[in-house]
């Protein structure tokens, strides 16, 4: 019995790490459609590539307008998540102005979910993290 019991155990963690390539491969994409939306929004490459800095009032902005999205069903929640990963990244130095500390109070926890640093999060809880965070720190 035991052996059996390591075997189903063993089943089990090949399936979770299939799972996590297969996430792996799907969160790719979502990268190049979050690079793709913030070259043509925010003109951001062309921008960076000049040594300007994005003012955190745009980003601020973006994201507003990107949760306001989701709660109409427009975007789903990988593109939030994603979108938040990739701004934490701007944040880091290309981004300022006295909302940074807002932005990153947003950003974090979605950049969390994609760096696995964070517990898994069903997505009903996903969703309560997107609505606590507008509330919090996007909201007017």
């Amino acid at each position: 019995m035991p052996n059996q019991s390591n075997k189903i155990k063993m089943e089990k963690v090949k399936k979770q790490q299939k799972n996590n390539e297969l996430t792996s491969e799907k969160w790719d994409k979502y990268w190049e459609k979050i690079d793709n939306y913030l070259g043509k929004t925010l003109n951001i490459k062309h921008r960076l590539e000049k040594g300007e800095v994005i003012p955190a009032t745009e980003v601020k902005k973006l994201l507003r307008d990107n949760f306001e999205s989701y709660f109409k069903g427009e975007v789903d929640q990988k593109f939030i998540i994603s979108l938040g990963a990739r701004i934490y990244e701007l944040c880091l130095s290309d981004i300022e102005g006295p909302e940074l500390e807002q932005i990153l109070d947003t950003v974090c926890p979605l950049d969390d979910i994609t760096a696995g640093t964070s517990k898994q999060k069903s997505s009903r809880e996903i969703d309560q993290l997107i609505h606590q965070l507008f509330e919090e720190y996007l909201k007017e």
